[in-house]
């Protein structure tokens, strides 16, 4: 069973990929899942006082109330052997905060594993 809650916070829109890997004495198969970015949004109720004043100088005040949605759009890094535990490799990715993009995992001879990050909305 994979794990009900993870060290990142909540998010959507994120990328993901499976990144193979072979242990190379024993050739093991050592695939990581990669999670990459993505954005958090909250809403958030705001409130103020909205005052009017009458033309006989009567001050009336209503206090109201506004939802704001906030989005936060993150660059952090976190790979997984197994899905459940979690280690964060960083905060700050090369490619900047990233939300709605595309990944795809890579093998080369020459340069091992990669995962690319395709597209997306900053």
């Amino acid at each position: 069973e994979l794990t009900s809650s993870a060290p990142w916070e909540k998010r959507r829109a994120f990328g993901a990929a499976m990144l193979p890997m072979l242990e190379p004495t024993t050739l093991r198969n050592l695939s990581r899942i990669v999670l990459v970015g993505g954005d958090a949004t909250w809403t958030t109720v705001i409130e103020f006082n909205v005052s009017v004043t009458g033309v006989n100088g009567s001050v009336a005040t209503e206090l109201q109330e506004k939802e704001v949605t906030q989005r936060r759009v993150m660059a952090d890094v976190w790979v997984s052997d197994d899905g459940v535990t979690w280690h964060r490799v960083t905060d700050a990715s090369p490619m900047g905060p990233r939300s709605a993009f595309a990944c795809a995992s890579h093998i080369s001879k020459g340069d091992g594993a990669c995962v690319f990050v395709l597209g997306g909305v900053a």
